[in-house]
């Protein structure tokens, strides 16, 4: 066996070329891009009566032209899309929490009181207005309730709310969506079956309850489909079960062409919207403006894809990806942390065994460290496996069919480094962070698709972001960029800080990574890394410099998405601006919600029991390790430059995301094996000898 050479990066540039080229061939086979901004089409607001029905548990799964013709006719002239169901509880929110969410156009808290909303005279009052009120007073979101009822009376909007079938023993809890703050709406009635004559003839705003899917198909035969409104949106807001799943929305409005699928500036994804984008779009109809709490966007439709099926079959497969991630998400972490664990605990049996002479021979053997290496390139390989496999149809798989995939992805991955890295174990583990870098940056720069609905990427049933960079894609992403970095600074270093570059103005950048607290690590990591392998001190007139570079570029991605339409920021722009309308208590009320999150997590993430063994074992392995390597490894600029930059992604980023420990996680998954892989590779080369 030939003793490993010098670490080169043609061979991650090779096999990132490669992984170019299959991925761009999955996309166009596999996903189809979110539409342009010039394929959207420009909505009308000139409506005078709005009608929201709210159908409980209604779900596109149950919709079809057989058992729902009315329905199904209706839905022709509709623009569709599906709705994540989220209030300020991280838990599964109530149906009263996403009505409260309705009114305030803001995730907020609506716990049960017995004081609801209940029908008196022609009056509907919601009594526990003033609990809700203070529930959201300075909570984590900023929710401002009833804030649509607010500007709809203002405005000289009627407001009125009709209950089918007296559900829930008279309460209504369907008039937090547009009860004003005092809790009342002026017209209201709890009627066994909605008349056509329940919305106002002039300007007016009226959400209808209806119980199940069926008797809305009885009231669309009744109006002979067609609904005496201007404007109607139908949602659900609650489903039953225990497993998170996205529900069916429609608009039919002025301007909104059907077939067509519903856009939200809030997601950032085709066809999924949100409760609280519901009260802008409603405002922005009526040409009321929309207060500055609501967090929601006005609601827009794309250009027309296809036929009806199509476009429903796409929504359904999306909420099937979505299931599919949720089920799989705990076995994937634990796999993660499994094979952290694993291949340093056998480093570290291998290393004891390697300085015993009672130690069996195979345990002492050069195949045995070269075994141990390809496991952790393995460990390495899993990572992009588990987003390459996103491209795969996969979403109605069992365990069963998902995990022997996923094995199987990661063997492939793992081989075809391999080979293509002349079966070299160093020059295989720069291709593995090589390809783990092209696929991110690849996704991120066609929309993040891989992403999407991905094991360690998001869902769209958890909701907490649709687009750009998650807290544990960044993780990967630019620990594999700081390892590729570290591996090119033998031949430039200049080249290294300009990949690094490259890799936080692609993670913050407002139309690909979107990634706020994650640019902000990047910036210091770049100016540490510039520092150490140019022998500079962090306070140097040099560094200072470059320091005010990387500053003024983010502060000028900040600027830019700020100052664009407020349908078109970003999550940059939406905060730049929060801030700026709100002052410090908007910056202090995110950094609280980070740190709420972040301690959540802490108990209850696998991250939390596991970097603390992985940190512990790496640290025996460390200890028995020859002072004389260890002294030359602390000599090694690159080296010392890497580890830096590995340390400051763990522990700033877990500060400052609100994923906390799990961006540790994420980020020691690629590092650590990675390191074993290096300090393997020098071991058996000194003791081969030159």
């Amino acid at each position: 066996m030939r003793p490993p050479s010098a670490p080169s990066l043609h061979s991650p540039l090779r096999f990132g070329v490669i992984v170019m080229v299959l991925g761009s061939a999955m996309f166009s086979l596999r996903v189809t891009p979110p539409a342009e901004a010039s394929s959207r089409r420009p909505v009308p607001r000139a409506v005078a009566t709005v009608l929201v029905i709210a159908v409980e548990n209604l779900i596109w799964q149950d919709i079809t032209p057989t058992r729902y013709p009315a329905v199904w006719k209706w839905l022709t002239t509709a623009t569709i899309g599906s709705m994540s169901l989220h209030s300020a509880r991280r838990s599964a929110p109530t149906e009263r929490e996403m009505f409260a969410t309705f009114g305030a156009g803001t995730r907020s808290y609506a716990a049960h009181h017995e004081n609801s909303c209940r029908a008196s005279a022609h009056v509907v009052a919601c009594r526990d207005a003033p609990a809700i009120i203070a529930a959201n007073r300075d909570a984590l979101f900023g929710s401002v309730p009833f804030a649509l009822g607010d500007a709809l009376d203002r405005a000289g909007v009627q407001r009125s709310v009709v209950c089918a079938e007296r559900l829930h023993h008279d309460v209504c809890d369907a008039a937090l969506a547009i009860a004003n703050s005092r809790g009342d709406i002026s017209i209201g009635s709890f009627s066994a079956r909605p008349a056509p004559n329940a919305v106002a003839p002039h300007r007016s705003v009226t959400v209808i309850a209806v119980a199940t899917l069926s008797k809305f198909e009885s009231m669309l035969v009744t109006t002979n489909g067609s609904l005496p409104a201007d404007a109607t949106i139908v949602l659900s807001p609650h489903t039953a079960g225990s497993t998170p799943s996205l529900t069916a929305f429609a608009i039919v409005a002025p301007g909104y062409l059907a077939p067509t699928i519903v856009y939200s500036p809030t997601t950032g994804r085709d066809g999924i919207v949100q409760m609280i984008d519901i009260a802008p779009t409603i405002l922005g109809w009526l040409h009321i403006p929309v207060p500055s709490s609501m967090e929601g966007r006005p609601l827009s439709a794309t250009a027309s894809r296809g036929e009806l099926f199509a476009e429903m079959a796409d929504l359904r497969a999306t909420n099937r990806d979505a299931q599919l991630r949720d089920r799989m998400i705990g076995g994937g972490v634990a796999t993660l942390a499994t094979l952290e664990i694993l291949v340093v605990a056998v480093f570290v049996i291998a290393l004891l065994g390697s300085h015993s002479a009672k130690a069996p021979k195979w345990l002492r053997s050069e195949r045995t460290a070269i075994a141990i290496e390809v496991a952790c390139l393995a460990a390495i390989a899993y990572v992009p496996a588990t987003f390459i496999i996103n491209a795969l149809p996969m979403r109605d798989s069992s365990h069963l069919v998902f995990w022997p995939t996923l094995g199987a992805m990661t063997v492939v991955v793992s081989i075809s480094t391999w080979f293509g890295s002349g079966r070299d174990t160093r020059r295989t583990m720069g291709s593995l962070c090589g390809a783990t870098f092209v696929v991110i940056a690849l996704d991120g720069c066609t929309g993040t698709h891989l992403s999407y609905n991905s094991l360690f990427g998001y869902s769209a049933t958890a909701g907490g972001r649709f687009a750009g960079f998650g807290n544990t894609t960044f993780a990967f992403f630019v620990t594999a960029a700081v390892v590729l970095a570290g591996l090119l600074t033998k031949r430039s270093r200049l080249g290294a800080v300009a990949l690094l570059l490259g890799a936080m103005l692609l993670d913050g950048a407002p139309m690909l990574g979107d990634d706020v607290g994650g640019a902000l690590t990047m910036a210091l990591v770049v100016v540490v890394f510039y520092a150490i392998v140019y022998g500079r001190r962090l306070w140097s007139a040099k560094v200072v410099a470059f320091s005010g570079v990387i500053g003024a570029a983010l502060a000028i991605f900040a600027l830019v998405d700020a100052n664009r339409s407020r349908s078109a920021q970003t999550h940059l722009g939406r905060f730049v601006n929060s801030v700026r309308g709100q002052g410090d208590s908007e910056f202090w009320r995110v950094i609280h919600r980070k740190w709420n999150a972040s301690m959540y997590l802490a108990g209850h993430s696998v991250a939390t029991f596991t970097l603390p063994i992985v940190l512990v074992l790496f640290g025996f392995v460390w200890s028995r390790i020859p002072r004389t390597t260890r002294a030359e490894i602390g000599d090694d600029r690159s080296v010392r430059a890497t580890a830096m930059g590995v340390v400051l992604i763990a522990i700033v980023g877990s500060l400052i995301n609100d994923s906390g420990i799990v961006v540790a996680f994420g980020a020691f998954a690629i590092a650590v094996p990675a390191a074993i892989v290096a300090l393997s590779s020098r071991l058996r080369t000194k003791v081969a000898g030159p």
